[in-house]
């Protein structure tokens, strides 16, 4: 299963707790939300609306059960167990909550490796968020002896984002914990909707 990366960055959490990735611009395209989502293969919705492409053009704008993708270049290193991802910007810290499971997708291949719950999710100034955080962001462990983790990462954030990167940047620590067993999602019946206790 692939997931598409560059439209992930484009969902956005509403007030109401669903995710969607709704614009003008998207709606002219017909792109679906489940472009991105990290269960797709196993949705029943994306199955029936394969099963009815040949006749009906369906779309998925809005999602309770979407399960965000977050891209991580190869080699996909430190994201076993617990760790943390630093991303540019504010968009991750509006998008994501405490409990919400994430798909890590490799960005070469667009493949998942793996999924994650999130456990907390910071912001705030670059220099500030890369001095708290770096130590337990997941590319830390390749640093040299002796060489700092705030040095290294900032270096590795560096050379990803560059001409993105100004003395006004902000950061985004997502703190993952790796879920072994991967995600499935249950069916009502399943997941015991409508009994009543």
């Amino acid at each position: 299963m692939t997931v598409k990366l560059k439209r992930a960055r484009w969902v956005k959490r509403t007030d109401a707790g669903r995710f969607t990735i709704e614009t003008v611009a998207e709606k002219k395209r017909e792109v679906l939300l489940c472009d991105t989502c990290g269960i797709n293969d196993q949705c029943p919705v994306r199955l029936m609306m394969e099963k009815a492409e040949s006749f009906v053009t369906l779309s998925v704008r809005n999602c309770e059960k979407y399960i965000p993708s977050i891209g991580f270049m190869p080699p996909m290193i430190g994201l076993e167990r617990q760790f943390n991802t630093l991303r540019v910007g504010k968009g991750w810290f509006e998008r994501l909550r405490p409990s919400d499971k994430i798909a890590l997708v490799n960005t070469k291949t667009e493949e998942i490796e793996g999924y994650a719950e999130v456990t907390h999710v910071y912001h705030g100034n670059y220099n500030d968020m890369l001095e708290r955080h770096a130590v337990y962001n997941h590319v830390a462990c390749k640093r040299a002896p002796g060489q700092s983790a705030q040095s290294y990462v900032g270096e590795v954030l560096r050379k990803a984002h560059g001409h993105f990167l100004s003395e006004n940047s902000t950061l985004t620590a997502i703190y993952l914990r790796r879920l072994e067993n991967g995600l499935r999602i249950r069916s009502k019946e399943e997941a015991g909707a409508g009994k009543e206790r």
